[in-house]
């Protein structure tokens, strides 16, 4: 479910943003913090938004970054409600607090060399661990986004690419966040 809810989020912060299409963001929010342990990546996917909008609001961003997707000020105060609720919507789970803070523990917990998930299920092995010949298309992906990337350097949305960015490392550390960097870099 977490494919379905997250490719929602990424369409509606990309497309319908200014549009009350944004307030459906604490619904979907609701259906992931009950359905899959990566809800997380919701208020993750604001929080880079919200983020990437107050950089832009100070100016300090090379080329045109500061302007490119300048979201008005109602449009930005939406997207700071919608978030806040969001944040308060993942605590309606059937854990409450201890359910918003799993996926953070489970993750940080990963981080020891002694685990033996992280070093024997195929899903959580690094990608340079992983046969070539089945991670290939993944490269191929990660190149032809970048050079993409590039092309435009000159006017890039911050969000984006700050999504784009910490979702390869991600996918880099942990093949499980292949498919999620997938969506953002095609």
């Amino acid at each position: 479910f977490s494919l379905l809810f997250f490719s929602l989020y990424l369409f509606i912060l990309s497309r319908k943003i200014r549009t009350p299409w944004l307030f459906l963001l604490p619904l979907i929010q609701l259906a992931w913090v009950n359905s899959h342990i990566y809800f997380i990546l919701g208020p993750f996917l604001l929080g880079v938004f919200l983020i990437s909008e107050k950089l832009k609001r100070f100016g300090i961003l090379p080329w045109e970054w500061n302007k490119t997707d300048l979201l008005d000020k109602q449009s930005y105060q939406n997207l700071l409600r919608v978030f806040l609720l969001v944040c308060l919507v993942s605590f309606f789970n059937a854990y409450g607090w201890r359910g918003v803070l799993n996926p953070i523990w489970i993750n940080l917990s990963g981080l020891g060399k002694s685990n033996i998930f992280y070093h024997n299920i195929q899903e959580f092995l690094p990608v340079w661990r992983i046969r070539y010949s089945i991670i290939f298309p993944y490269y191929i992906l990660a190149v032809l986004s970048l050079c993409t990337l590039l092309l435009q350097l000159r006017r890039i949305n911050i969000a984006y690419f700050s999504i784009w960015l910490i979702f390869l490392i991600l996918s880099l550390r942990v093949n499980r966040f292949n498919v999620f960097f997938n969506f953002i870099a095609f």
